[in-house]
């Protein structure tokens, strides 16, 4: 009788410990994938450039951020990225002055800033601040996909860089916003 009743004790232990480690956290709200290896994506930033020209869309700048690197601020404004870490870089145009239209951006040859284009994309891993060292990815062709439901993004990416390498990630979160030259 002690037998089975230790039996049961360790059947119901050993299923509350997989119960608890199924329902660990993951504190990452995203990833980047390149070369075939997964860098989290913590929390992300959104600023409003405003327009370029009189002829252009709103400009916004999309960095995807890991923990680690923080933004300097001065006056409301970032004024640099700073610490370790890894992230995505994205400029895209949007006709929206507060906030990214939703859908799919793709690259624009002829360069017009209208809505749904992209400027430029790039992601810099191993990014130190202090040390002015990283691996510096831009890109040249993909895909950005927006989709936002109160104010929580789900971004997803696809871009093959300059040498032919595969960028591809998702976000699902808030982004902090500011707003530049919009006054």
């Amino acid at each position: 009788m002690k037998k089975r009743i230790n039996f049961y004790v360790t059947i119901f232990l050993i299923s509350i410990l997989l119960i608890s480690c199924e329902q660990e956290e993951d504190t990452s709200n995203g990833y980047v994938i390149v070369n075939n290896v997964k860098y989290k994506l913590s929390w992300g930033i959104l600023e409003n450039h405003g327009k370029e020209s009189n002829y252009s869309d709103f400009c916004y700048v999309l960095r995807l951020l890991s923990t680690g690197i923080d933004i300097q601020e001065e006056e409301g404004t970032v004024e640099s990225l700073i610490g370790s870490g890894h992230y995505f870089s994205i400029s895209v145009f949007s006709n929206l002055d507060d906030k990214l239209a939703l859908g799919e951006y793709v690259y624009d040859e002829n360069e017009t800033e209208k809505s749904g284009t992209i400027g430029h994309a790039s992601v810099r891993l191993n990014f130190d601040s202090y040390a002015e060292s990283e691996q510096y990815f831009p890109s040249q062709s993909g895909s950005f996909t927006v989709e936002s439901n109160d104010n929580i993004y789900k971004i997803e990416f696809d871009f093959f860089t300059d040498e032919g390498v595969s960028v591809t990630g998702y976000y699902l979160g808030k982004l902090e916003f500011y707003r530049y030259g919009l006054d």
